[in-house]
Order: C-alpha cells, then structure tokens, then sequence
C-alpha cells in the first residue's frame, strides 16, 4: 500500500481539503455565514474561501450564554455582523441571501420581528 493509503487508514489525511473551489464554496454557502467564516481558521487555503460562496446565511441564535459562544441578535449585532461581512467579501457574486433573526433584544425588552 503506498503512502496516500497509510494515511487514508491511519485517518490523518484531510479529505476535504482535497475537493474543488467551487464544491468547497457550495458546502460553505450550506452553513450560517458566521459559521463560514469560522472555517478560514482550518488552514491557509481555507482563509478566504467562504467570501466565494453562493448564498449568505444568517440564522437566528437560539441560545444565549458562554456555552454557545454566541449571543442572540441586537439590531446592533446583526446590523454590524451584515455590513462586515458584505465589506470583506467584496464583489463576490451572491446567488441567495437568507437573514433570519427571529426575536431581536434591546436593552432587555424582546422585539418581535
């Protein structure tokens, strides 16, 4: 068995490393954007992969709190988080765009929205 396959059994090799551009950018657009932007952390090549993705994703926070690591929207939050994360991926195309925050918070009143 040569070396690919030792480590393919050994499980040290990064298969998804491995896949296209484009199928990379396809799986990230799957995920919330701020999940997607957490993966160019992964590895040099990962860096600005998720600014190419098809679709921005901004899913509503169920939880609140240290164990989560996130906190649930502000029209602060959110306002800031989308006006980022459109200024860092540039001229990229975008083919879909879902924002879903459900229940806003300010100063410590729930706004339905």
């Amino acid at each position: 068995m040569g070396k690919t396959g030792e480590t393919s059994a050994a499980g040290g090799e990064d298969r998804i490393s491995a896949l296209p551009d484009d199928v990379l950018h396809l799986v990230l657009s799957c995920l919330p954007s701020d999940d997607a932007v957490r993966t160019s952390v992964l590895a040099r090549r990962w860096r600005h992969q998720w600014k190419s993705a098809p679709a921005i994703r901004v899913a509503f926070r169920r939880r609140c709190g240290r164990h989560t690591g996130s906190s649930i929207w502000t029209p602060r939050t959110l306002t800031m988080f989308v006006n980022h994360l459109l200024l860092l991926r540039g001229y990229s195309p975008v083919d879909e765009c879902d924002i879903r925050c459900g229940d806003l918070q300010r100063r410590g009143r729930l706004l339905l929205g």
